[in-house]
């Protein structure tokens, strides 16, 4: 028998052949997956063109979906703010038929302030504080609105409603006033000192001046810092400071107010 010679009479092992067949389906998977990328990605491009009446459509589609939304909004939207205002026109309905009821009832139970009694010290220069307690307040009156509803008249001066009101249980409701212009409280500068500038390129200049005497009693200092001067004719309504430059007694106190004004011959 005579065996060819050459590759034309060689015989093919099966590993080779299993080898081709998996580089050929290799070959086949990267080709199929670039086409699926590339390929994709030209069709994604040309389903979004814009000169493609598909696209068109579905924009068009997606647009109108969009306007009936806002619309439900809207319309959700203007029904709540119909029942708000509803809601709120009722409460004020309510509310004013209560304050009329409450102001009813308060003329006929003829509320009144009893006497007005002035703290011992004056609060700051001509002002002092007075209390006085609410009368013929009933069960059925809210106290503290009835308090602050009740106008009261003091040393010649009416006032519309108390500073502030407290509710003392036993003791009643007690209305809480500060009046202005007391003339035991009034106070008074005796003379001011000009004195030298602040500090250099400050602008201001430092000006100072004797408190004048207060009744016995009363704080000199707190007195002192709320007593307004003008000065180079500017209204100051306090001194930055007011120290002592006297003994520590209230016989021998001596306050100065002190102040910082803005001048031109200071810069």
């Amino acid at each position: 028998m005579t065996v060819p010679s050459g590759d034309m009479g060689r015989v093919k092992s099966p590993a080779q052949s299993s080898y081709k067949t998996a580089l050929l389906v290799i070959v086949l998977f990267i080709w199929g997956a670039l086409f699926f990328l590339f390929g994709g990605v030209g069709y994604r491009w040309a389903s979004e063109d814009p000169r493609d009446p598909h696209v068109r459509e579905g924009e068009l589609r997606r647009w109108r979906r969009d306007v009936d939304n806002l619309q439900q909004l809207h319309s959700h939207y203007q029904q709540q703010a119909s029942m708000w205002k509803n809601r709120s026109e009722h409460f004020e309905d309510e509310w004013n038929a209560k304050l009329a009821h409450e102001e009813a009832e308060r003329q006929r139970a003829g509320l009144y302030w009893g006497e007005f009694i002035g703290d011992d010290h004056c609060v700051s220069s001509g002002r002092k504080a007075y209390r006085a307690r609410l009368m013929n307040l009933t069960p059925a009156l809210p106290a503290i609105i009835s308090c602050h509803s009740t106008i009261a008249t003091i040393n010649g001066v009416t006032y519309d409603r108390p500073l502030y009101c407290e509710n003392k249980g036993m003791e009643g409701v007690i209305g809480h006033w500060i009046t202005e212009n007391e003339a035991i409280c009034s106070t008074y500068w005796e003379f001011v000192r000009r004195k030298d500038c602040s500090a250099p390129g400050s602008g201001k200049r430092r000006y100072e001046a004797k408190f004048g005497s207060v009744h016995n009693g009363e704080d000199p200092e707190t007195l002192c810092l709320g007593t307004p001067i003008t000065i180079y004719g500017q209204l100051f309504e306090r001194p930055l400071a007011c120290p002592n430059r006297g003994s520590k007694s209230w016989e021998g106190s001596e306050y100065w107010g002190v102040w910082d004004v803005p001048v031109g011959d200071c810069s």
